[in-house]
């Protein structure tokens, strides 16, 4: 590593050291700090993430500290290092899978919606039962069926590439959804694909 490189990463170590003793606080910057550590060093950032993940104990309730530190945080490596290399990380990793998505009040469905268009509906299969069977801890506070609207976010949001071979995957899920409303809207949603 550079010189430069070498310095970015010392002062970031410093920075973390400090933040880190404010989780919910410094949610926002150490989201920032984490994206940009890994641009040098993408193990010791994942390694940081579990780090604050294992210290945050406020994971399932819905807010900014929880989305910063889950949600928008896979979202943004993924975009940076692509989705596939994230989805790896988080499969590869049960700590990190079981925070992200058994525990975390807010669930990322961009993984999800990714191993959906890429047709790795094994793993997408794996992701969504941690979801489904685990929905009474998502905290949304917006419905009472936690499942169904985070389906119906997934599905339009993290989902881009709907097709002949992922529709009946999708569809079955739908058919868990206990909330009629939120059914409909997805149907909605998927009518175009049948």
């Amino acid at each position: 590593m550079g010189v430069n490189i070498e310095r970015k990463k010392g002062i970031l170590l410093e920075t973390f050291e400090v933040l880190k003793n404010d989780i919910e606080s410094n949610s926002s910057e150490l989201e920032d700090l984490i994206i940009k550590i890994a641009q040098i060093d993408f193990n010791l950032a994942v390694e940081m993430w579990v780090f604050l993940l294992q210290n945050y104990n406020s994971i399932h309730k819905y807010g900014n500290p929880t989305y910063h530190m889950t949600r928008s945080l896979s979202e943004s490596l993924a975009k940076k290092f692509g989705f596939g290399n994230v989805a790896q990380t988080i499969l590869n990793n049960d700590f990190l899978r079981d925070k992200l998505y058994k525990e975390s009040a807010q669930p990322d469905y961009y993984i999800i919606g990714y191993l959906i268009d890429t047709l790795d509906l094994i793993n997408a299969e794996t992701l969504i039962q941690i979801v489904y069977s685990d929905n009474k801890n998502h905290n949304d506070p917006y419905t009472d069926d936690h499942f169904g609207d985070w389906l119906l976010w997934m599905i339009t949001l993290g989902c881009n590439n709907i097709n002949n071979d992922n529709i009946e995957f999708l569809l079955n899920w739908t058919e868990k959804v206990k909330d009629k409303e939120i059914k409909a809207k997805i149907m909605l949603k998927l009518i175009d694909f049948l």
